[in-house]
C-alpha cells in the first residue's frame, strides 16, 4: 500500500491525499465507434471502450473515500497507448460527470490514440460530501489516485500503455491539470513522468486574476455563481466561516445555503445554474446590474483589498497554480475574449512561470474574439496539434485496406510526399472541420502534395483507390 501527504501551500492544514489507491469497481459502459467519433472529430484514428472505474482515495476528511471516472481505450489491438488525463470543467451538479457519461472532450483524445482517464472530483459521482470546487490539492488527489489504481488495473487485465503521460483540461480543467502537473512533478518522479502538458483556459490567479473580477462590485460578470460555489469550497476545506450569512449579505447568503442543501440530491435544476441564475437576478433587482462584488460583507471587500494575511486570503493564494516552474513542455492556450475565465490568468502564469525558470512554456491566443464556450474547440486542436508533436504509440497497426502507405516527412510544409501509392489513386486533404480542401489524382509513388496554401494546422489525408483506402493524420507547420 502506497500512501502520500500533500500539505496545502501557505497554510497549516495539511491532509492524507491518497490511500490505498485500489480499484473498487470497473464496469463497461459502452463502445463509440470510430465513425461515431468522427463526428466529433473529423481526424479520429481510432473508437473506443468507456468503462467507468471505482477507486479509493482519502476524503476531505481524511477518511478513506471511493472516487469515481471514466477510462477510454481506442480501440486498436496490442498497441501500447499513451496515458492522458483530462480534468473537467465546472459541472452543474454532482452527477454531471464523465462517470455518468457527461465526458466532454475525453472521447476526442482516446479517437487520437490516447488512453484517456477522466476523474469526476471528489464530491462528484460516487465520493461523497461537497465538491470542493477550484480546489487544487484534491482536484490533483483523485487524478492520482485514479493514475495508480487504473494502471494496476490494466497490469492485470494485460492492457498495454506506454510510459507517456500527457495532462490536459479546460476552465475548472485548466486549473485542475496545472494542479496535477505540478503534483506529479513535485513528487511522482518515481512512478509517472509529465511527456507534455495543455492547460487550456484555466484560473490559474485565484486570488489575482479571478479575486479582481469576482470580488468587483461595479463590473458586470454573469458569472456570480462561482463565488458562491468557491466560498463553500473553501469553507468546507479551511473552515473559514460559522454560517454563510459572515461571508455573504441578503438574499444572497440564503440563495447559496439553498445550493448546499440540495448538492447532494444531484438535481440538475437546483444545481449550480439556478444558483447562479438567482444572484443575477436579485444583483440586477436590488443593484441594476449583474455586480458579483455587491453580494459581499462589506468585511469580506476589505479582507480581500486589504488583509493579504487573513486566512480568506491565504485560502485563495493557497490555490494559486502560477507560481512555479513547469518541467514538461507546457502550453497554456486561451482566448482573449473569454467572458467567464479571463485571459490574463494564462498571461499571469507564462510570465511567472517563465520567471522561474521553466524550460518550455509558452501561452497564446487561439481564438481572438471567441468567448470562454467558443474557445473549446480552437483550444482543444491546438492541444491536440501540441502533444502529437511528442506521441509514440509502442506498436502500429494498418488504419485502412491500402498496406503499406506512408505520409513523409511529418510534420510537413510546404510539400508532402506519398509512397507505396497505386497508379491512378486520388488523394483528398480535409480540414479539422470536415471541409475538403485539397484533392488530386496520384500517378506515381511518391507522389508529391502541395501543401503552400494550406495554413498551420492538423489535417485528414485520404487515399483511395480501387484496392481500397487509407488514411492518416499529417500536421502542416510553419
Amino acid at each position: 500500500m502506497r500512501t502520500h501527504v500533500l500539505i496545502s501551500l501557505g497554510m497549516a492544514y495539511a491532509m492524507v491525499l491518497s490511500a490505498q489507491r485500489e480499484v473498487v469497481e470497473v464496469t463497461f459502459l459502452e463502445t463509440l465507434s470510430r465513425q461515431e467519433l468522427q463526428q466529433l472529430n473529423p481526424f479520429a484514428e481510432y473508437g473506443c471502450d468507456v468503462y467507468k472505474i471505482r477507486y479509493t482515495t482519502t476524503g476531505l476528511d481524511e477518511q478513506i473515500d471511493t472516487a469515481s471516472g471514466a477510462f477510454l481505450i481506442p480501440d486498436g489491438s496490442g498497441e501500447g497507448y499513451p496515458l492522458l488525463v483530462y480534468q473537467h470543467g465546472t459541472v452543474n451538479d454532482k452527477f454531471q460527470v464523465p462517470s455518468r457519461g457527461s465526458y466532454e472532450i475525453a472521447p476526442f483524445t482516446a479517437s487520437m490514440g490516447y488512453l484517456t482517464l477522466a476523474p469526476d472530483y471528489l464530491g462528484l459521482g460516487d465520493s461523497r460530501g461537497f465538491h470542493p470546487y477550484v480546489h487544487s490539492a484534491t482536484e490533483a488527489s483523485a487524478a492520482i489516485d485514479m493514475l495508480f489504481a487504473l494502471r494496476d488495473y490494466l497490469d492485470g487485465e494485460g492492457i498495454a500503455y506506454s510510459d507517456q503521460l500527457f495532462i490536459t483540461g479546460y476552465s475548472q480543467g485548466g486549473h485542475g491539470g496545472a494542479a496535477l502537473h505540478k503534483a506529479v512533478e513535485d513528487g511522482l518522479a518515481g512512478d509517472f513522468e509529465v511527456t507534455a502538458a495543455a492547460h487550456l483556459s484555466g484560473p490559474y490567479s485565484i486570488s489575482g486574476e479571478m479575486a479582481g473580477l469576482l470580488f468587483n462590485d461595479s463590473t458586470n460578470y454573469f458569472y456570480p455563481g462561482f463565488i458562491g460555489n468557491t466560498y463553500l469550497s473553501y469553507n468546507e476545506v479551511y473552515e473559514l466561516y460559522d454560517s454563510t450569512a459572515q461571508f455573504f449579505k441578503q438574499p444572497f447568503a440564503d440563495i447559496v445555503d439553498f445550493y448546499f442543501a440540495n448538492f447532494e440530491s444531484g438535481d440538475p435544476d437546483l444545481g449550480l445554474s439556478n444558483m447562479n441564475e438567482r444572484m443575477i437576478d436579485s444583483l440586477i433587482a436590488r443593484e441594476g446590474g449583474s455586480f458579483p462584488g455587491a453580494m459581499l460583507q462589506d468585511s469580506i471587500l476589505n479582507i480581500i483589498a486589504n488583509e493579504a494575511d487573513h486566512p480568506v486570503s491565504q485560502a485563495l493564494r493557497d490555490n494559486d497554480l502560477y507560481d512555479w516552474a513547469p518541467l514538461a513542455p507546457t502550453r497554456l492556450f486561451y482566448c482573449m475574449a473569454d467572458d467567464q475565465v479571463p485571459f490574463t490568468n494564462s498571461l499571469v502564469a507564462d510570465s511567472v512561470m517563465n520567471l522561474n525558470g521553466a524550460p518550455d512554456v509558452q501561452s497564446a491566443d487561439v481564438g481572438p474574439g471567441l468567448n470562454h464556450v467558443q474557445c473549446v474547440l480552437p483550444a482543444v486542436t491546438q492541444m491536440i496539434l501540441f502533444f502529437e508533436g511528442f506521441k509514440e504509440i509502442t506498436a502500429t497497426r494498418e488504419l485502412a485496406s491500402l498496406p503499406g502507405v506512408r505520409a513523409f516527412p511529418n510534420p510537413a510544409r510546404e510539400r508532402l510526399y506519398l509512397s507505396n501509392v497505386p497508379a491512378g489513386s486520388r488523394m483528398q486533404i480535409f480540414s479539422p472541420e470536415g471541409r475538403l480542401v485539397a484533392e488530386q489524382e496520384l500517378q506515381e509513388s511518391p507522389a508529391a502534395v502541395d501543401l503552400s496554401g494550406l495554413p498551420q494546422g492538423l489535417y485528414l489525408v485520404q487515399v483511395l483507390a480501387a484496392q481500397g483506402q487509407w488514411s492518416g493524420r499529417v500536421i502542416v507547420a510553419d
